[in-house]
Formats: structure tokens, C-alpha cells, sequence
């Protein structure tokens, strides 16, 4: 394991149980002693800026944080983007107009650095993680009051219509689109990124950056837009609690869960912590 130079994990589901905000002393710990080590340590998930800014305070210890399901990579210590691949306004909003047209009960979000941009309906708000973020959720009307167009990270189409699917890759597939696709894909909806831009994508970027290659990462993971990251990597690491698909593109399974610290005892397990 003297290869493993960088130390990837997703954050909800992985490190933190889902609907927490306080990660665990084993997990804080994690970061730590896999710094002491010599490890760059990153996070990786689906979640934008405006919605883990709130755990930033406990990334003592986290040297980059991949974010939008690796839309963009942001040091955390000079707080700049060191890979950007935000999405244009005039694509978010064509394709929310164009979803909305068609699928007018279909939910859609538009997350800039600040607010979540919401559809009318679709977008359920009790769900466990935008029932923690109400305070941020603004109805799309209102993106050229309140939004910022330079930090659009991603688009969040909330359907169970396989039909839907269908027809937003014709849509995507346009011409005009061509920049753009599905960067994950699940039961009840997607994520819209960049084309060809996952946690994979970013960890590739950011292990150049470093002149290192994706032998030298070992990656922890849970859930569907986590399959590419745990595939792609060297040591790439299911938690036990993960999703049957994650499992079988991974390298590794957990012998814990999540809530009991799975990564960190992992890590202790394989001596690189």
C-alpha cells in the first residue's frame, strides 16, 4: 500500500451517515493521521458549494474538496478552484425550459455558490437532505435576482419517467447541448454536468496537478454516482453499506458501516493511517 498517495471519499453515506452534520472524533481523526502520513486528502461528492459549506469548519485536515460530483475542485486552504467546469446559464436555463415544457411535474434544481434554485413542483423538500438546506431554496423565477451565473456547479432533475430519460439524452445530444450530459444517474432522478465531468473525471485532474496517477488513490464510496470513482481508481473501496452496484466495481468492501466508522477502521486495517 506504499503507493496510495492521495486518500478520495465520498461524504454522505460513506463518512457521514445520511441526515448528520457532525462528523465522528474516528472520522476527524481520519484526515488527521492520513495527513501525518503524508496523504493529500480530498473529499468527493455530489454536493455543491452552498450545501457543504456548513461542514468546511470540520475539514481541518482535507486538502481539496470535489464537489458537484466533480464539476469543480476547490483547495481549501487558498479557497480557489484548481479545476472549474461550471455550467453556462443560457444551457441551465434552456434546459430547464425545455424540461418543464415536457415533463412540467418532473422537479429540477439549479444549485449556484448561494442558493438552490427549485421548479414548481417535483423537487420534494422534505426529502433528508433539502429539508436541512430550506433556508436556501429559491424558486427558479428568482435566478436572475438572487443567482450567480458564473457558479452554476450542477442541475438536478428529479423523475422516475424512463421516458423522460430518454428524451432529455435526445435533448442533450443537440448540437447547442453538446457540452453537457448526465454525470449520474439513479431510481428517481439525475445529475446534469459538463459532458464527460464525474468524481473520476475531477480525481484525474487533481492527481496530475500533482504529477501523480489514479494507482496512487485509494477512494471510498457508497452510492450510484459513486461507481466510476471506486471502478476507476487503484484501491477503489465500497462501504458496507453501500449499494450492491458500488460493491461490485469495487476492489475492497468495508467490514463496517458507515455509522460505525467503516473508512476509518478500514484505513487502520490496511496500514496506511
Amino acid at each position: 500500500m506504499q503507493d496510495i498517495k492521495m486518500l478520495v471519499t465520498d461524504i454522505d453515506g460513506t463518512i457521514l451517515p445520511y441526515g448528520d452534520k457532525i462528523f465522528s472524533k474516528k472520522i476527524k481523526n481520519l484526515f488527521k493521521e492520513a495527513k501525518a502520513k503524508g496523504l493529500i486528502t480530498v473529499i468527493a461528492t455530489g454536493r455543491e458549494i452552498v450545501t457543504a459549506r456548513e461542514l468546511f469548519a470540520q475539514f481541518d485536515n482535507v486538502d481539496y474538496f470535489i464537489g458537484a460530483n466533480g464539476s469543480f475542485v476547490l483547495d481549501l486552504k487558498t479557497k480557489k478552484y484548481v479545476v472549474n467546469k461550471m455550467i453556462d446559464y443560457d444551457f441551465a436555463k434552456r434546459y430547464y425550459d425545455w424540461t418543464l415544457a415536457n415533463y412540467p411535474h418532473a422537479g429540477v434544481t439549479v444549485t449556484d455558490n448561494q442558493y438552490i434554485f427549485k421548479s414548481p413542483e417535483g423537487v420534494n423538500t422534505k426529502n433528508w437532505f433539502l429539508i436541512q438546506h430550506s433556508d436556501l431554496l429559491k424558486e427558479f423565477a428568482d435566478f436572475k435576482k438572487y443567482g450567480n451565473d458564473q457558479e452554476i456547479s450542477i442541475v438536478t432533475v428529479t423523475s422516475l419517467d424512463k421516458v423522460h430519460f430518454d428524451a432529455s439524452e435526445d435533448f442533450l445530444a443537440k448540437p447547442e447541448n453538446a457540452n453537457y450530459g448526465v454525470s449520474a444517474h439513479w431510481s428517481s432522478g439525475w445529475f446534469v454536468c459538463q459532458k464527460n465531468v464525474n468524481k473520476l473525471t475531477a480525481i484525474a485532474d487533481l492527481v496530475k496537478l500533482h504529477n501523480l496517477t489514479l494507482d496512487n488513490v485509494i477512494a471510498f464510496g457508497d452510492s450510484e454516482n459513486d461507481i466510476e470513482m471506486v471502478a476507476g481508481v487503484k484501491y477503489g473501496v465500497a462501504v458496507k453499506n453501500a449499494i450492491d452496484k458500488v460493491k461490485e466495481n469495487a476492489k475492497e468492501v468495508t467490514s463496517l458501516n458507515c455509522s460505525e466508522d467503516g473508512v476509518y477502521h478500514h484505513c487502520k486495517a490496511i496500514k496506511i493511517i
